[in-house]
């Protein structure tokens, strides 16, 4: 059975190498399906819900679950990639990068949601127990 301590304390390279290949095997299983819009039903004016936003917000909740110290971590990874996303989309003539820049801070809004509701579950799994406002 895997120690979920051990995979806790696991060193920034580790973690970004699992969050790659999360990434990467989703990517690569919504593009596969070819239909990435899979939500269309659920989007309003504001936010787009497509396969890949839940996509992001699903492997950061189990990214979440495994690393809930690691909040800062994979906020700064999540920004950094959007950056180059959107900067990629701007000088490319592929639409597949593109988007607005609000469709890139959904992607990040979606990072930070799941992570959180990770944690929460991390805590929860841990502990027993709810969790509590201001850690009493």
């Amino acid at each position: 059975m895997i120690e979920l301590k051990k995979i806790q304390e696991a060193s920034p390279l580790k973690i970004f190498s699992v969050a790659l290949t999360c990434f990467a095997i989703g990517a690569v299983l919504i593009a596969a399906s070819k239909k990435t819009d899979v939500a269309k039903g659920l989007a309003v004016t504001m936010v787009h819900l497509t396969g890949w936003r839940i996509s992001h917000l699903l492997l950061h909740m189990i990214l979440g679950i495994i690393y809930p110290a690691k909040l800062l971590l994979f906020f700064t990874l999540g920004v950094i990639w959007e950056v180059i996303e959107y900067l990629i989309g701007a000088f490319s003539s592929d639409n597949w990068w593109g988007g607005s820049v609000w469709a890139h801070t959904q992607d990040i809004i979606a990072n930070t949601l799941g992570f959180l509701l990770g944690i929460l579950i991390s805590k929860m799994l841990c502990d027993h127990s709810p969790p509590t406002i201001g850690g009493k």
